[in-house]
């Protein structure tokens, strides 16, 4: 793999910027050459759960921190923070459901 974390985090941020939509593209194109490269055998363990970590970090929040930020300046605070409350409160009745399907396969 011929980025490091600081490039493939730098690309990420760049990418929600700058083209949102290829942000998950990116993302998968990266996991796969990483696991071309654990294949080669050219990352350690520690290096590469490191890289699988940064490449699957943060999927809600490199979408979401542009939106937010975006919504504080053009809305003001109490629009922000009622945007943060409504996906927290999705992203929590979705663990919920889950969790329920989890149990009732059980």
């Amino acid at each position: 793999m011929r980025g490091d974390e600081g490039t493939i985090r730098a690309h990420l941020r760049a990418l929600s910027r700058l083209a949102p939509g290829a942000l998950e593209l990116y993302r998968v194109v990266a996991r796969r050459e990483l696991e071309l490269a654990i294949r080669r055998g050219e990352l350690d363990d520690a290096r590469a759960a490191s890289l699988r970590r940064l490449l699957a970090e943060g999927a809600l929040t490199v979408a979401f921190i542009p939106v937010l930020t975006e919504v504080r300046a053009r809305q003001g605070e109490l629009a922000a923070r009622a945007l943060v409350q409504s996906v927290l409160g999705a992203t929590l009745l979705a663990l919920a459901a889950g969790i329920w399907s989890l149990h009732a396969l059980a």
